[in-house]
């Protein structure tokens, strides 16, 4: 029976596309391992996985002053502060194989210290040294960055977390997302990724992205959904706090013919928009799978998995990027006329009607998005991954 060692980081967007794949290995008879914070113990555990958990610098900061930064760099942090909780953990475990999130650097080192074949997963861009986001985030920013810019304290931090734990030779900074195992998963599809062809068939997997088939329970009135298709904004759950981006959707698209539906998020009172247009619904939670069933445009801040669940069900969108990543999605958005890009500093009632009625008076937006549809369609992510997975663990066990 193969065993596995999963590390992922405490981040629903990292940890979710890896439930099914673990369900399903456990099904085969693998057994599974699975590092993260106390928070995913339910779903992780619920999957079939024995789970261990850690503490985390992104969690636990500003209680535990054990949590102390070596660098200025997040990952290293992560590092220096999980690495020592779970190794000893992992080496009792005498695992087959690891297999680690990309931002999972100590999931990396381990695999380094314990001499295990290592197998690492991107839910979002590969990258090699053709092709990152940020030269994709700069193009849409219409700005220039070193591809690498590192104080030397990060180098520094690394260099003495390398010399600490006997990791030779000594790991580069730049090394840290070039690095490439013998088999790199990636949950996107390669129409979707750029520069693809850059990528090679033998070590890279793009296996597609494990889209959900139910939204979770919420108290959302389906019944009300429009016939026609509707316009549907979200802001995504990092960025719902920000009330002013509401106030847009509604003048853009209020009083209108067709139908506005907007996710608020949790943390904003919708009494603080007075009366709403009969046109419009504003709800804390949507069922965003099934309100995509009904959308004509998707308004989003462009985070992965909302952009492949709008990709799956054909739905061309208006992106207004936040981070790197997220610009580096609109680029690529608009590069494939999926849809159109708007810098949200600059995001006004004008240009976001004018983008919107842009890509309905233009079918090549829609036509390009149920290509992409069809694409994903053909996709089987957890087979695929699965399969990878057990394969690459056979191939490791005839070679020892």
């Amino acid at each position: 029976m193969k065993k596995y060692l999963f590390c992922a980081p405490p981040r629903y967007g990292h940890v979710n596309p890896t439930l099914a794949i673990i369900k399903t290995l456990v099904a085969q008879g693998a057994e599974v391992v699975y590092f993260c914070t106390e928070m995913f113990a339910g779903i992780v555990q619920s999957a079939g996985a024995t789970f261990r958990p850690y503490l985390s610098t992104n969690l636990e900061l500003a209680t535990d002053p054990t949590a102390s930064l070596e660098s200025s760099d997040p990952i290293i942090n992560e590092c220096f502060y999980v690495f020592p909780q779970i190794v000893e953990l992992a080496r009792l475990e005498h695992a087959d194989c690891i297999v680690y999130d990309e931002i999972c650097l100590w999931g990396r080192m381990l695999a380094e210290t314990l001499h295990l074949p290592a197998i690492k997963y991107m839910t979002t861009y590969a990258r090699n040294e053709h092709f990152s986001y940020q030269t994709y985030a700069n193009k849409f920013r219409n700005m220039y960055f070193p591809a690498t810019l590192v104080a030397s304290d990060v180098r520094k931090g690394l260099e003495r977390f390398c010399a600490t734990y006997n990791i030779t030779p000594s790991i580069t900074y730049e090394n840290i997302f070039l690095h490439a195992e013998p088999l790199n998963i990636v949950f996107m599809p390669r129409a979707f990724h750029p520069l693809e062809e850059t990528f090679d068939q033998e070590r890279f997997k793009f296996v597609g992205p494990p889209i959900r088939t139910e939204d979770s329970p919420t108290n959302f009135p389906v019944d009300k959904l429009s016939n026609q298709p509707v316009i549907y904004a979200s802001r995504g759950t990092v960025y719902n706090t920000i009330a002013g981006i509401i106030d847009i959707f509604l003048n853009a698209f209020g009083h209108r013919e067709q139908q506005l539906v907007v996710a608020l998020g949790p943390h904003i009172d919708p009494r603080v928009f007075g009366p709403l247009p009969e046109n419009v619904l504003l709800h804390a939670q949507i069922p965003q799978l099934t309100v995509l069933r009904h959308t004509d445009i998707f308004i989003t801040h462009g985070g992965m998995n909302s952009t492949m669940e709008a990709l799956a069900n054909g739905v061309p969108m208006v992106v207004f990027p936040h981070s790197g990543e997220e610009s580096a999605t609109a680029y690529r958005i608009q590069e494939l006329k999926l849809g159109i890009a708007i810098d949200h500093n600059s995001m006004t009632v004008h240009t976001l009607r004018t983008a919107v009625e842009t890509i309905q008076n233009d079918p090549e937006y829609r036509l390009n998005a149920r290509r992409m549809q069809h694409i994903l369609q053909q996709t089987t992510a957890v087979q695929d991954a699965v399969q990878e997975i057990t394969a690459y663990g056979q191939k490791t066990v005839a070679h020892t």
